[in-house]
């Protein structure tokens, strides 16, 4: 299956929040396949703290 058949339709100049509500109700729903797994998942939150962190300390963080 192609990758982009998973994803939501996209419009032009749509919130991507709104689309990836989308796309979540739809795996939720079996009409799609989730983009991350949760490995994939996981690196995306521990990058996301880690830039939080290294904006709050101005210091560089390490990724495990």
């Amino acid at each position: 299956m192609d990758a982009d058949a998973d994803r939501a339709e996209r419009r032009p100049g749509e919130d991507p929040l709104t689309l990836q509500m989308r796309h979540f109700c739809q795996v939720v729903r079996g009409e799609a396949k989730p983009l991350l797994d949760g490995r994939g998942g996981a690196r995306t939150l521990e990058t996301t703290l880690a830039i939080k962190t290294a904006a709050e300390t101005g210091g560089a963080v390490r990724l495990s």
